[in-house]
């Protein structure tokens, strides 16, 4: 991709490298449109975090990946970012396009939405919460209580 950008001789895309916790808010508040890219043989093997960064700075997205996938799902169940299919160029365009675009008004939704879905069902207090019970249940199922402890 820096290769592509660079022979292109394209300026309005930046591409940084790996952004320190402490001012990655900064970073990823600054784009107009992340990108999101996983390759079909990753699905239920990796995960891309970087979802999770790009909702709490309340940016849109487009997934360069298979809609099956744990952000397919986002996608399709909240309709934040768009999903586009590896190699499907004018899709790509299109939604680059849409981003351009979009109204101040419409940014502003995205950007209300994509937070409040970061903190109901993303956040660390719900995943935590989520994952004890999980741990919870399987304990009651395999007999396990208390009083073994």
């Amino acid at each position: 991709m820096r290769e592509y950008k660079e022979a292109l001789g394209l300026k309005n895309i930046i591409q940084l490298d790996y952004q320190p916790l402490e001012t990655l808010a900064h970073s990823l508040s600054a784009a107009d449109l992340h990108v999101v890219t996983m390759g079909e043989a990753f699905v239920g093997i990796v995960h891309p975090c970087k979802l999770y960064g790009i909702l709490s700075a309340g940016r849109p997205f487009v997934l360069i990946g298979p809609d099956e996938s744990a952000v397919g799902d986002v996608i399709r169940q909240t309709g934040l970012g768009t999903q586009v299919k590896p190699g499907d160029v004018k899709g790509l365009v299109q939604v680059v396009e849409t981003a351009r675009r979009r109204l101040l008004s419409e940014r502003e939704e995205i950007c209300r939405r994509s937070v409040l879905l970061k903190n109901e069902r993303f956040s660390q207090a719900v995943l935590c919460g989520r994952l004890a019970n999980l741990i919870e249940g399987f304990g009651r199922s395999s007999g396990w209580s208390e009083a073994h402890a």
